[in-house]
């Protein structure tokens, strides 16, 4: 089941192909692009950005960002509360892209 960014049901997801996805992390600003079909957090990882991470299925939230701009979608919300969701916290492990740009800073 997927939902929006606001945690509702998004029955419609938006393909996107080559997004561009920005992390502030750690002092730095790192820039990839991916496909709505990837986890954020796991192309990240593949391209090297070492993240927080735990249990990758969305329920321990050591992977919360917070969304700057863009749209995403979560595909297990759950470890967030509905005031996290609505103050632009996205957990990145169950995370894809659906606008063409998704920027993120991570605590």
């Amino acid at each position: 089941m997927a939902f929006g960014f606001g945690g509702k049901k998004s029955n419609e997801e938006k393909e996107v192909s080559g997004a561009v996805i920005k992390i502030h992390y750690d002092g730095e600003i790192h820039e990839f692009t991916m496909n709505s079909s990837e986890y954020i957090l796991e192309k990240a990882l593949d391209e090297g950005i070492d993240l927080p991470y735990s249990c990758q299925s969305g329920l321990c939230t050591s992977c919360r960002c917070k969304k700057i701009s863009g749209e995403m979608t979560m595909e297990e919300p759950d470890g967030l509360t509905e005031q996290e969701i609505e103050e632009g916290y996205v957990l990145i492990c169950v995370g894809r892209p659906v606008s063409d740009v998704v920027e993120l800073e991570v605590d």
